[in-house]
């Protein structure tokens, strides 16, 4: 059996409250008699030992007292390293850190935290004495253990206004932290510690105020359990508790008159209670806070509710937690199991009410039975989970369902051009359909294609399914076992529109004759494969004569005939994709196929004859492969083809309309590449063969192609060039310009050791596994550059950039660059350049405030372990960053392995009208490595308040890191956050007190180590220095003061 992973399934046994760790003849007398006299007045209970004579036979009792208190204060003072039995008890607080969570408080007193940090000035002194009689291995110990408390945010006399303000806010700290500790009796609740960190915050107990506070989710997120486990943590620290009946709210006022009152309303659903309570403020005592627990945020914010919780959902790691404590009654599931559970989890869509659901259905089940359900629960929702999102999709108008069913059950994870083709008939305006569902959080878009979540899809098609017992007479058909019943008996009707049939999850079968001659609505059809190698399983009689004439959509991978039916009318087809088939021609005649933008036959290797393409007037993609050299062309045929050997062209052969030309994977045949064409256009004439209206050139794999012709300039259309592994290529034609080539990929390209400027209008630019040994000083002039992949360069030694002058600039990847030493990215990217004109405008506009959902520039520097990391960290010319490494930088000076951390801004470098700081995450590969990457999302956020009770809880800036799945990451990200609220009027900015910073990492197979804050300086510097851009401003030195507060 798999043990329990390392987080138990109940809190520790607290005995005491705080153990102070000290140097008695420093601070016994004065300071730690007032700080133990304050924490008991604040009926916080320590651990006291002044009286005890420190020896050996007592150390047991001092680890016990140190293992049972909740925080540990460690006070260092001059002579606190003098001290060896210090010191252990300094190394078994950080051991009760990582094992138990203990939180640790250093406080720095008449010392300056470098001193404890670096181990130098009078404070190394006094430690490398006490060292003088001990082994390299305890010095070792001891020097890690203050090196890691030092980075631990904390307090520093020098910082406070006197000794009594500095014990006043060391023990509302200790305070607020012990606030948030989560009740016993909710223990088996995963994450519950987060969210009561994240609840404390806002209810601001501090606060004089009445205040209330939303908690937000969709149904079966968790928002009750959270709501009564701060219930119960908190009720000790108000009068009493009272139910309120709806109808008898006239009475509240004179019963919970003047009592500090904690009221708690859970599954709001009704505006009557809370027409009733808000602006009622004065039916409540100073102190009194409302919870209000709901589905409906419009109903919140309708009643002034800004203060609002929203509950996201888990991790995929918290959220297999989740499903082994109700399958396993524990963190982590039985020996064999571990697959199993990770798939029930993803099932479930990490929804806590999906995984308490599926969970506890499986709970006590074999193995045999866990695989058996897989099948029944990836084609069906429970009706728990169906009711939740079932009632969001019933919001949405008919067209928009409809095209919702349309993404869910055919077309998820497609490019959105080829959707919009394919459906641009169907609705009356796809993109505003699609920006509706995308509104609504029923799909993402990312990078063009369309992705909708795992259980959304299961709706989707649960809908479908509902439409009638009988699968034909449903608009979509996609289980194998459905579709496979309906095309053996004929059974399908015209209700039915699409088709999807994946061949790996069938056996052997016949389709019958006449299977679509009902269909005659049928506009999709795909039968597909995700295997290398076909599986013949799909067999049609010979007496099959019949496909649907409006098909829009023909996929049929391995299609098994000779030729499709003789009476088909491929008229309104957009594509035909007949990938591996057996055929050797498609039809027979001249058809208008003016519909026809793609026509796919790779691997048809049978193929004899291209049908007649002439009145295929907007074909713009044509795919043929392998052996096609005695292929009859039309003499018709007005369109360019990628045939690798031909002996001659027809005379009447008119390559001028073709869009889009596909050259792969060559069979040369001792055929020099010179004589590609022979007999009709030598290589250095390739320009004025290939037509002037193509827009896509592909050429991959090509042997002793060592330059490309001048002549290719006059490709004045050409939008995409590809030469990929072309490894004898050496020379781009210099001297030219293709003004509309916007993506240019020259990867594996070997031999290419220079990159001519050869367009100004690039947006994409690919030079990964060449041997470029720069980034040419002209890409500064590529002001529409989005992309540059520089992966793999292994001649590359330094990078000069100006990312100044790349306003659109997203993705920068410079991984894997061995021998890349250093960088200078020169000056602001896009978005910090817009921050300083803000600055220096004093923010003209509210809607001038920086949108922090907007993609950000993101550099990566992957495996470039000879790379300058601390002069790279130095610039300001980055908004994202990914670096190899486990260890945080020592650039970060504020640092913490929870979820939050908190400082007064008095002692911080901001200046209104944003708050702006670094952040760096260590993020752990944790599970079995695989090729590929992998997502890691974040999110930061920071809620300011103010002494005089205001509050501000800024919008959650998300970001995406895409990382490979092996090894260990530095994620870095610049965050600059207004510090006023989007409506406020201009000169509002509040003038915050403190600010607590929030941190969520969200990954199925990193874990997050520890993360870390840096701070920049003022921004009124800054504005001085915009028009120079040779002059960067600095990060703040690192002062160690400024770790402290």
């Amino acid at each position: 059996m798999a043990s329990p992973s390392s987080s138990s399934s109940s809190s520790p046994n607290w005995r005491y409250d705080v153990f102070p760790s000290f140097r008695g003849e420093d601070i016994r007398k004065n300071f730690l008699s007032h700080f133990l006299k304050e924490l008991e007045r604040k009926m916080i209970s320590a651990f006291k030992d002044m009286e005890m004579e420190r020896s050996q036979s007592i150390w047991p009792d001092i680890v016990h007292a140190i293992r049972e208190s909740r925080i540990a204060v460690v006070l260092f003072s001059k002579n606190y390293a003098s001290s060896s039995w210090c010191l252990n008890e300094l190394l078994e607080i950080m051991r009760c850190k990582e094992e138990l969570g203990q939180i640790v408080i250093p406080v720095f007193y008449g010392l300056d935290p470098s001193q404890v940090r670096k181990q130098n000035g009078g404070f190394g002194k006094i430690f490398n004495k006490t060292c003088q009689n001990e082994t390299k291995e305890v010095k070792n110990q001891w020097q890690k253990a203050l090196t890691d408390v030092a980075n631990i945010l904390g307090f520093h006399s020098e910082n406070c206004a006197g000794e009594a303000k500095m014990i006043e806010e060391i023990t509302n700290d200790v305070l607020g932290k012990l606030k948030v500790t989560p009740s016993e009796d909710f223990g088996n609740f995963v994450g519950l510690k987060d969210h009561m960190k994240n609840m404390s915050s806002l209810l601001d107990l501090e606060s004089k105020e009445v205040k209330m506070v939303g908690i937000w989710g969709p149904s079966g997120i968790g928002k009750t359990t959270i709501a009564r486990a701060l219930y119960s943590r908190l009720l000790r620290h108000f009068q009493g508790k009272q139910g309120i009946e709806v109808d008898h709210l006239g009475a509240v006022r004179e019963r919970l008159k003047h009592r500090k009152v904690l009221i708690f309303i859970d599954d709001l659903d009704d505006k009557v209670v809370l027409d009733a309570l808000v602006g009622q403020n004065q039916w409540f005592g100073s102190w009194s806070r409302v919870i209000v627990v709901t589905t409906d945020k419009h109903l919140l914010k309708s009643h002034g509710i800004d203060c609002i919780y929203e509950v996201d959902f888990p991790s995929e790691k918290l959220a297999l937690e989740m499903l082994c404590r109700y399958a396993f009654n524990k963190n982590a599931p039985d020996e064999g199991f571990e697959k199993l559970a990770v798939e029930v989890a993803q099932l479930a869509g990490n929804l806590p009410l999906g995984l308490r659901v599926l969970g506890s259905y499986l709970r006590g089940r074999g193995k045999e039975h866990w695989i058996s359900s897989l099948p029944i629960l990836k084609d069906s929702l429970d009706v728990d989970i169906k009711h939740v999102l079932r009632f969001s999709y019933e919001g949405l108008s008919d067209e928009d369902q409809a095209l919702f069913r349309h993404i869910a059950c055919l077309f998820n994870l497609e490019r959105v051009d080829d959707i919009k083709l394919l459906l641009a008939d169907s609705f009356k305006s796809f993109e505003i359909g699609l920006a509706n569902l995308v509104a609504r959080s029923f799909v993402h878009v990312r990078l063009n294609i369309v992705e909708m979540h795992t259980l959304l899809q299961l709706l989707g098609k649960e809908i479908v399914r509902e439409q009638s017992r009988n699968p034909g007479k449903r608009e979509f058909m996609v289980n194998s076992e459905d579709v496979c019943d309906v095309l053996e008996d004929s059974d399908g009707t015209k209700r039915v529109l699409g088709i999807s049939l994946n061949i790996d999850e069938i056996g052997w079968f016949l389709i019958h004759e006449n299977a679509f001659k009902k269909m005659g609505n049928l506009r999709f059809l795909t039968i597909f494969t995700n295997k290398y190698m076909l599986d013949k399983k799909v067999h049609l009689p010979d007496s099959f004569d019949h496909l649907p004439p409006k098909l829009k959509l023909l996929c049929w991978e391995g299609y098994p005939m000779k030729s499709l039916p003789s009476n088909f009318c491929p008229e309104r087809l957009v594509k035909l994709k007949m990938k591996n088939s057996k055929l050797e021609k498609l039809w027979e005649g001249s058809w208008n196929l003016t519909c026809l933008k793609e026509l796919n036959l790779w691997g048809s290797e049978n193929l004899k004859e291209i049908p007649d393409l002439s009145r295929a007037t907007n074909l713009e993609k044509l795919y043929l492969r392998y052996r096609l050299s005695w292929v009859k062309i039309p003499s018709s045929m007005q369109i360019f083809n990628n045939l690798t050997k031909v002996e001659s062209l027809p005379t009447r052969f008119n390559h001028e309309t073709i869009k889009c030309l596909h050259v792969a994977e060559f069979c040369m045949d001792n055929l020099k590449f010179e004589k590609l064409v022979e007999g009709i256009q030598p290589l250095m004439c390739m320009g004025t063969m290939l037509p002037a209206s193509l827009k896509v050139l592909f050429l991959s794999d090509i042997s002793n192609m060592v330059e490309l012709p001048f002549s290719i300039q006059n490709l004045n259309n050409l939008t995409d060039m590809k030469i990929i592994r072309c490894m004898d290529l050496e020379i781009l034609p210099t001297g030219i310009n293709l003004v509309s080539l916007e993506r240019l990929n020259l990867n594996g390209c070997s031999r290419l050791k220079t990159f001519p400027d050869i367009s100004r209008n690039i947006s994409s630019l690919y030079l990964e596994e060449t041997a470029v040994e720069e980034v040419p000083p002209w890409t500064e002039n590529f002001s529409k550059l989005k992309y540059l992949l520089m992966q793999g360069c292994s001649k590359l030694e330094y990078v000069y950039l100006n990312v100044s002058k790349l306003k659109h600039l997203e993705l920068v990847n410079f991984s894997h660059c061995g021998a890349l030493t250093g960088a200078d990215l020169n000056g602001y990217p896009s978005g910090i350049a817009l921050e300083g004109e803000i600055i220096g405008t004093e923010l003209q506009a509210s809607s001038s405030i920086p949108d922090n959902d907007v993609p950000k520039v993101e550099f990566s520097f992957i495996n470039c372990f000879k790379l300058d990391v601390e002069a790279v960290l130095q610039q300001l010319s980055y908004e994202k960053l990914i670096l190899s490494g486990e260890e945080m930088p020592l650039y970060f000076t504020h640092r913490t392995a929870g979820t939050s951390m908190a400082f007064p801004l008095a002692q911080t470098p901001h200046s209104p009208p944003f708050f702006r700081f670094r952040v760096c995450a260590v993020a752990v590969f944790d599970s079995k490595p695989t090729s590929g990457t992998i997502g890691v999302f974040t999110k930061v956020n920071c809620q300011f308040k103010s002494r005089l009770g205001s509050y501000y809880d800024s919008p959650y800036q998300h970001d995406y890191f895409s990382v490979y799945q092996h090894g260990s990451y530095l994620l870095l990200l610049d965050c600059v956050v207004p510090l006023r609220k989007d409506n406020a009027i201009r000169g509002a900015e509040m003038d915050y007190d403190y600010v607590n910073i929030q941190f969520h990492m969200s990954s199925s197979k990193f874990k997050l180590k520890e993360w870390g804050i840096r701070l920049w300086e003022d921004c009124s510097s800054v504005e001085n220095r915009l028009g120079n851009t040779n002059t960067i401003p600095q990060i703040c030195e690192a002062d160690e003061d400024n770790m402290t507060t």
